[in-house]
């Protein structure tokens, strides 16, 4: 959706776009279908020592094995890539609250984020391996996700005339406020049921 509302945002394609998007989706067919594989054989004893590699890593949520958590990366690293090729050259030309530019900075905090979910490993400490695949559901999916499901959400109204472009603007602003601001408070309550540092 992120690349569909941003193609609608500028007069012409950067070069080279329409190829990288293939790319990324020959990388997330083949990712799905090899996570789905793995995480069948993984915990059926069928890939051997590679089970945490290619099966899955034996963590609720968290199920990818860690190849195909890596391929799930650099997919995630190209649809930044993606989005910064269509934001990136009218930069300066707009100010620093508009809806490309909020498209990218969750895009890319969701790439940054997602970078926790690499810390556990079958000799990691179960507290420390939890802790962090904590904070891939909660502050990844549960707070990033959301902030920017409301910034496409809030393109696609602007896109269909609904609302305007500064209007739009505003409500991801006040919504990522609330998200970030008392939604990051709110998901700290796992702290204390969980006994998490």
């Amino acid at each position: 959706a992120s690349i569909f509302v941003l193609s609608t945002a500028t007069e012409e394609m950067p070069r080279g776009q329409l190829a990288l998007v293939n790319v990324i989706y020959g990388l997330t067919v083949t990712m799905v279908a090899g996570s789905l594989v793995g995480v069948f054989m993984g915990p059926h004893g069928l890939l051997g020592a590679h089970w945490n590699l290619l099966g899955n890593q034996g963590w609720e949520f968290v199920e990818q094995g860690k190849f195909w958590q890596g391929m799930l990366f650099v997919i995630f690293a190209l649809w930044a890539v993606a989005v910064a090729r269509f934001v990136l050259p009218t930069w300066r030309d707009n100010p620093p609250w508009t809806l490309p530019k909020w498209l990218l900075y969750a895009v890319v905090a969701i790439v940054v984020l997602f970078i926790s979910g690499f810390v556990a490993t079958p000799e990691t400490n179960f507290v420390i391996a939890d802790f962090w695949r904590w904070a891939v559901i909660h502050m990844w999916v549960e707070a990033f996700f959301e902030v920017f499901a409301t910034i496409v959400l809030a393109y696609f109204m602007y896109l269909m005339g609904f609302v305007s472009h500064n209007a739009a603007s505003r409500i991801v602003y006040l919504a990522a406020l609330l998200f970030l601001g008392s939604g990051l408070l709110g998901i700290a309550h796992n702290f204390y049921w969980i006994a998490k540092p």
